[in-house]
């Protein structure tokens, strides 16, 4: 069923809508807390000779240890960002073209 309707499995799905998110936070088309959670490591001066900072990767922060800071999209969003190529994060596509780019990535 899964390969007849080209439906991706439930946690690509989830990484696919968070990845759609951060996204849509760093073109300022996200609401304003979530523009804030997804700091850029170019952003921050200490970190601007990094190779993070010229890869578009954006910083994680420390949270607790506990499985409710490893779930929170403050620690989740960034890491899957990160994880993502390079041609994706610095992509100037549009919306609908990064949408399809995200979906063939993430579909095996």
């Amino acid at each position: 069923m899964r390969e007849k309707l080209h439906w991706l499995r439930i946690t690509d799905r989830i990484n696919y809508k968070l990845c759609l998110l951060v996204s849509k936070a760093l073109r300022g088309q996200a609401p304003e807390y979530l523009q804030e959670l997804c700091i850029q490591a170019s952003s921050d001066i200490h970190r601007t000779r990094l190779r993070s900072a010229h890869r578009g990767d954006l910083i994680v922060p420390r949270v607790n240890l506990s499985k409710y800071g490893q779930r929170s999209f403050v620690y989740v969003a960034p890491h899957i960002w990160n994880s993502l190529p390079q041609q994706l994060k610095h992509s100037s596509l549009s919306l609908n073209a990064f949408k399809t780019k995200l979906n063939t990535y993430f579909y095996p």
